[in-house]
């Protein structure tokens, strides 16, 4: 019977993790409806692993029962294995899940409790047991018995939480654990149609045995709650890894500046011309592999840098959302030069973008990337990829990628909104068709995403490609990911009634916001583009929220996320945050003109193919013991790695983490980087150490 209980009680702790605030309950609802996306596919998966881990049990017992010799009519053997109960067959009956995976149980100004699992329902497990018995009468002359015992074990939730404070500039304090709890219910039946006073005692007995196996595990249980509240405490007292191991530059060593115009100009130009078919970005496959840098092979020695033809194309998994940071580059870029240059990039790109959504029928679906099948791009996506679509358009075949099994995902939608929103503003009046056919796109997805109430599903493996296994749906979910683009869209048409009143409908849920930075700060090392979506998305917002009660709550979370990782030495965060200041004197020192040149001397000190370079040397970083919020323990460099060895392998290089110490030789040589990365901070700093940034 303890495997009844263990796994019960472990099934609901691996699930997730008074007052409410009205956020608190919009999040509580979003969940619930969420989770109901998943509920019914998870059930089944569930169903499967609870029985092969009984299954599991039911040998052990079988094994016991024959160890024991039980199946015997000696007296000692009846002596012996009276009282014991042994599992013959199991059958899982029913798992009903929670409707949702934890709700807010409350949530203040200073006091935040998460319940766990959450909903409202009641959920459980009901499993059914044939058990083989001993009846304790000696004048039975075999005195076993194989009732039928119905076990349910309903409503496990752990609640546990801790009081905190968050002042306006982002600092957060935990000021005290909440002592966990946890209830249940145990239910049990046993029918046997014969010594029908004996199995109405062995039932009250076995429910007694279960409550209490509870009971005793539920001190420990309560133990993890609560020591998971104190690490995360004790990790964000104050942020990790933050000793200063960068490389200072001597000022005779840096970059000129004229140096720096002439490599940008040139990565512009391989954007352009190289590195965007059919206006989608994407990395170039070459013939040949290579592992030198940019400085070299772009400006020292250019004629020897001989890298062959383009065979075919890499990274289109993330096209959509670096073809929106491309435009995003080259509009930063028209704010400085007003060039035409800049323009026919823009309409490129642009045009890209409206291709990603033109090849699912304009319903506001994106895809991940997209080419004429027979083009280099196309069969590029037709070799490596599974889950793609064929569609005709003006009479030319085009492969739609979607993503082999989770189609879709947020980050995609938010690089293009990202582009699409800096376009739209850099531009005057003179470039109104361009405004409109950007406004068009950004009405186009947000109406989409509404109506398919911010969850898409279309897209998913096993729907294009049968043969694909498909994953549940991308959904959007909470004020950080839903302000933006309400934001954007509504910026960019305030009279769209449908827009305007989801994005009030939504508007509480700002008070939630420093939440989903709380966890996301919890692991600042793994999946570190999170901090490159998160700054996106909070630039976006805040430099064109009007609404001053939804923009505290949202501010305070940036300012939240800026305390644990402000001290990364990403230039494009930097630069995102002075955007949005441009009278701040740390900001303004950070990315200042000579500042500039000396990250442009490390990046272009960096190999230009995907490939860690053979002769990297980490042999001067020093190593400190990390203890992360779940109380492991791993050696990591005391500080962020200079930006001159940092992993810089990948479509964009601030969304790199800058603790990784990658193998010498990592990667794929053959690969060549866009640049990208340069080219928007480059961009960047310019436009606001130049005054176009008001």
């Amino acid at each position: 019977m303890k495997s009844l209980i263990i796994l019960s009680i472990l099934f609901m702790t691996q699930t997730s993790l008074a007052t409410i605030n009205p956020g608190g309950i919009l999040v509580n609802e979003e969940y619930q409806q969420y989770w109901s996306l998943f509920s019914k596919q998870l059930t089944v998966k569930i169903k499967e692993d609870l029985l092969l881990k009984l299954n599991q049990q039911l040998k052990e017992d079988q094994e016991k029962y024959r160890q024991m010799r039980c199946k015997t009519t000696s007296k000692s053997g009846r002596k012996r294995c009276r009282d014991e109960v042994f599992l013959r067959e199991i059958k899982v009956v029913n798992v009903e899940l929670p409707n949702a995976p934890f709700s807010i149980k409350e949530l203040t100004d200073d006091r935040f409790q998460l319940l766990i699992p959450g909903g409202t329902n009641e959920w459980g497990i009901h499993v059914k047991v044939k058990i083989r018995t001993f009846v304790n009468n000696s004048w039975l002359v075999y005195p076993s018995a194989a009732p039928d015992l119905d076990v349910k074990i309903k409503n496990i939730r752990i609640q546990g939480g801790f009081n905190y404070s968050l002042s306006d500039a982002g600092k957060f304090k935990t000021l005290g654990i909440i002592d966990p709890e946890i209830t249940y219910k145990v239910s049990t039946k046993l029918k046997y149609n014969k010594f029908k006073w004996f199995f109405k005692k062995l039932n009250k007995k076995i429910k007694k045995k279960l409550n209490k196996k509870i009971t005793a595990s539920i001190p420990e249980l309560i133990a993890k709650v609560k020591s998971s509240f104190e690490n995360m405490a004790e990790f964000l007292e104050q942020p990790k890894l933050t000793a200063d191991i960068s490389i200072k530059v001597p000022e005779d060593k840096l970059v000129s500046q004229e140096t720096i115009d002439s490599m940008i100009a040139k990565i512009d130009r391989g954007m352009f011309e190289k590195f965007s078919p059919h206006g989608i970005l994407a990395k170039a496959e070459y013939k040949n592999p290579h592992d030198d840098s940019w400085i070299q092979d772009f400006h020292i020695a250019p004629q020897d840098y001989k890298p062959g033809e383009i065979l075919g194309y890499n990274g289109y998994n993330d096209s959509a959302i670096w073809t929106g940071n491309y435009l995003a580059s080259q509009s930063f870029r028209y704010m400085v030069t007003k060039s035409q240059d800049s323009i026919a990039s823009m309409e490129h790109a642009l045009s890209g973008i409206e291709m990603l959504l033109k090849v699912n029928g304009n319903s506001g679906l994106l895809s991940r990337a997209a080419a004429p099948s027979d083009s280099i791009f196309g069969k590029s996506i037709i070799k490596h990829r599974r889950n793609y679509s064929r569609v005709l358009i003006d009479g030319v075949e085009w492969i739609s990628h979607h993503g082999d099994r989770n189609g879709i995902s947020r980050d995609q939608y938010a690089g293009v909104y990202f582009g699409l929103s800096i376009m739209y503003d850099s531009l005057g009046d003179e470039h109104q068709n361009l405004k409109n056919r950007a406004a068009k796109l950004v009405s186009m997805m947000t109406h989409y995403i509404i109506k398919n109430n911010w969850s898409v599903t279309e897209d998913r493996g096993g729907v294009h490609n049968p043969t694909v296994p498909g994953t549940g749906p991308t959904l959007w979910s909470g004020p950080v990911v839903k302000f933006p683009i309400l934001t954007i869209a509504h910026h960019m048409d305030p009279q769209d009634e449908i827009i305007a009143k989801e994005l009030e409908l939504a508007s509480d849920l700002s008070d939630t916001a420093w939440l989903s930075i709380y966890f996301a700060v919890l692991d600042p090392i793994k999946s570190y583009f999170k901090f490159n979506l998160e700054n996106m998305n909070f630039y976006n917002y805040l430099r064109l929220e009007r609404n001053e009660k939804r923009k505290a709550g949202m501010l305070k979370a940036y300012n939240l996320l800026e305390q644990y990782i402000g001290h990364h030495g990403n230039v494009y965060f930097r630069l995102l945050r002075r955007h949005l200041d441009p009278t701040s004197i740390e900001r303004a020192k950070e990315s200042s003109p000579m500042a500039m040149r000396e990250i442009f001397t490390k990046l272009f000190q960096k190999n230009h193919r995907e490939a860690i370079p053979k002769n990297i040397d980490y042999s001067g970083i020093p190593l400190v013991d990390y203890k992360s919020y779940d109380g492991k323990i791993s050696k990591r460099p005391a500080g962020p790695i200079d930006l001159s060895i940092r992993y810089n392998t990948g479509s964009f290089q601030w969304q790199r983490n800058p603790y990784s110490l990658n193998p010498a030789g990592e990667g794929t040589p053959k690969v060549e980087m866009t640049g990208m990365s340069m080219s928007m901070v480059y961009w960047m700093a310019r436009a606001v150490n130049e005054g176009f940034v008001k």
